[in-house]
C-alpha cells in the first residue's frame, strides 16, 4: 500500500497547484481565471480546472495502478528467482566436482607468467655534487 504521509503531501501539492489563481502575466490562463475589479480578484473557474476531489480521485487511481504494477513485478521476480534456483540446482548436480575444485584452489595462488622472463640488470647510480 502507499504511505499516508506521502499521499497527504502529494494531495497538498495538488491542492495548492490547482486551488490558486495564476498571476495576471500568465497569458494562457488569464481569461479563464481572474478579473481585477476594485482591488479584489474574482475567481472564475474554467472547464480545464479540476476540483480537489477530482485530483484526489486521479491520485488514488494512479496509486492503485502503481500498486498493481508492483505486485505484478514482485510475482514475476519470484517466478524468475525460482527458475534460477532450479537451474542452479541442476547445474550443481551435473557438476558435483565444481564445489570441491572451487574450495581447494587457494585464492592467493600465483599464476605462471605467459611472457618470457626478462633479466633485470642492476643499474648503478652515480652521486652528483651540487
Amino acid at each position: 500500500m502507499f504511505e499516508q504521509e506521502e499521499f497527504s503531501t502529494r494531495l497538498s501539492q495538488v491542492r495548492s497547484k490547482h486551488g490558486s489563481a495564476p498571476t495576471p502575466d500568465d497569458v494562457s490562463n488569464e481569461d479563464n481565471y481572474t478579473t481585477v475589479r476594485g482591488g479584489t480578484l474574482k475567481h472564475q473557474p474554467s472547464s480545464s480546472t479540476i476540483t480537489a476531489n477530482e485530483a484526489v480521485e486521479q491520485l488514488t487511481q494512479l496509486l492503485q495502478q502503481r500498486d498493481q504494477e508492483n505486485r505484478d513485478l514482485r510475482e514475476e521476480y519470484s517466478e524468475l528467482r525460482n527458475e534460477f534456483k532450479k537451474f542452479k540446482s541442476l547445474v550443481m548436480r551435473a557438476l558435483p566436482k565444481a564445489l570441491h575444485i572451487h574450495s581447494t584452489v587457494p585464492p592467493t595462488q600465483l599464476r605462471p607468467s605467459l611472457s618470457p622472463a626478462v633479466p633485470q640488470h642492476p643499474t648503478s647510480v652515480q652521486p652528483t655534487f651540487v
